[in-house]
This record gives structure tokens, sequence and C-alpha cells, in this order.
């Protein structure tokens, strides 16, 4: 579930610039008596290490602070507890009326290069497969897209069999506590779905 493919450059030439700063700065200030080329050598592990840890502490938490959104992250951080309603636009067969909307709960794991979204509700677990953000600066839209696997409860697979479906989501306001937007699947059934996170 890797993000968009022009953030992993914007990663990866940041990664090269800081791991070349930090050999010049170790070989500057690297104490003996060795010849430069050799003591630019002996600096190499040092700096694969630097690295790994400091992307590692970025990957995981750093991304995460406002310092860094609108240029190295250019998408929201979703991480959390979200709370809201599926509104089904399918017909029931036995009532020949559409479902109710149903309640569901999600949460969300991100880090800079991935995110999982779980959601769960009174008859149903669903997991998510692949998913990615979609970002237009231009019209300040930032939208997520996921494929999921859902499994209905046992008790009810008569009616709901297991199936996958797809969700594309807009973030809305400019606190980007809330979400909104569409999804389909292959029984064929669509609707829509509103999220608002939660604050504990």
């Amino acid at each position: 579930m890797i993000m968009e493919k022009y953030n992993l450059k914007n990663y990866a030439s940041l990664s090269i610039a800081f791991a070349l700063i930090t050999w010049i700065l170790l070989i500057l200030y690297s104490e003996g008596s060795l010849e430069i080329t050799k003591n630019a050598l002996f600096q190499i592990p040092k700096v694969v290490t630097i690295n790994v840890v400091l992307w590692t502490i970025f990957i995981k938490w750093l991304w995460k602070f406002s310092l860094f959104r609108n240029w190295l992250v250019p998408f929201p951080n979703l991480s959390g507890n979200w709370s809201g309603k599926v509104v089904p636009n399918s017909i029931n067969p036995a009532t020949n009326e559409v479902y109710n909307p149903v309640d569901i709960d999600v949460k969300i794991k991100q880090t800079l290069l991935s995110i999982h979204i779980k959601v769960t509700s009174n008859e149903m677990e669903s997991n998510s497969y692949s998913a990615s953000f979609i970002v237009n600066n231009e019209i300040s839209e930032k939208r997520l897209c996921y494929s999921y696997l859902s499994k209905p409860k046992s008790n009810i697979r008569n009616r709901s069999p297991i199936h996958d479906g797809t969700t594309l989501l807009s973030v809305v306001g400019k606190d980007e506590n809330d979400l909104e937007g569409e999804y389909w699947t292959n029984r064929n059934s669509t609707g829509e779905i509103y999220l608002f996170k939660l604050h504990y």
C-alpha cells in the first residue's frame, strides 16, 4: 500500500542529499591521521546507519508534524478512530425498499508510506488491501481511495456474501476531521459514506 510514486522520488532525492551531507560532515570532524580517502570510506557505515535510523523515525512518526505538510508530505494524517454511516443505494429484495443506513466504526493506521483502513459494523468487518491518496493542489482536493475485502458475519452470509469493494473518500474541512464519498462492490451494490474523526 505505497503512497503516490512522486512522493517516493522526493524522499529518495532528499535521502541521497542528506546522506552526502552527513558523509562530508563526518569526514571533516573525524579524528585521526588517516588520509582523506581512507577516512571517507570508513565513514560510509556510519552514514548508512544514521540515515536508516532517521528515516525510520521520520516514516513512522515525524511525518505527522505540520512542519512537513504541503511540501514534503502532501497528504493528510488520517490516523485514528472514526465514526459514521454507510448509506446504501441498493434495494432489499425482501422488502423492495432501499436498505437502511448502517452505523460504522473505522480505524485508520497510517505511516508516511502506508495506510490501512478497518471498518466494522454490527454485521461485518472489512480490511483494506490497497490504498493511496489522490492530491490535486490546484483545486485543494485531497482524496483517499482504497480497495477492501468485506467479511459479513457467518449468520448473514446467505443474504450478504463475502465481497470486494472500493471506496473513494474526500477530505472535508480545514481541520480534515471529516470524510465523505462513495463505495461500490463486486456484488453490484453502491452507496455513500460519511465519517467524522473521534478525539479522545
